[in-house]
């Protein structure tokens, strides 16, 4: 990219590859391998604004043929979180 990007992911066949932009957009690129290796203009695929925090490793996948693309998204104020640990389940079942 000429004006920077950030977390790469390649299609399936090695033929594209996307990437985020500094602007929330979803980036492709061509590739062509082989002796002449070259790559194409970035186009614009979409914009998204994809969660943050914790998920940041996780936020968006194309799928195998870069047709799709999973995105995870922020959907609005989120309240924290409760989690429940039991330990020692099996016990716990064979009791009840």
């Amino acid at each position: 990219s000429t004006a920077g990007g950030t977390a790469p992911q390649w299609r399936e066949d090695g033929r594209e590859l996307f990437f985020q932009a500094a602007d929330h957009g979803i980036m492709a690129v061509d590739v062509r391998g082989g002796a002449g290796v070259g790559v194409g203009a970035p186009r614009l695929l979409f914009r998204a604004t994809l969660a943050s925090g914790a998920y940041r490793s996780y936020r968006w996948a194309p799928s195998g043929d870069g047709q799709r693309f999973l995105v995870n998204t922020p959907t609005g104020q989120v309240a924290a979180g409760r989690f429940v640990v039991v330990t020692n389940l099996t016990t716990e079942l064979v009791r009840r």
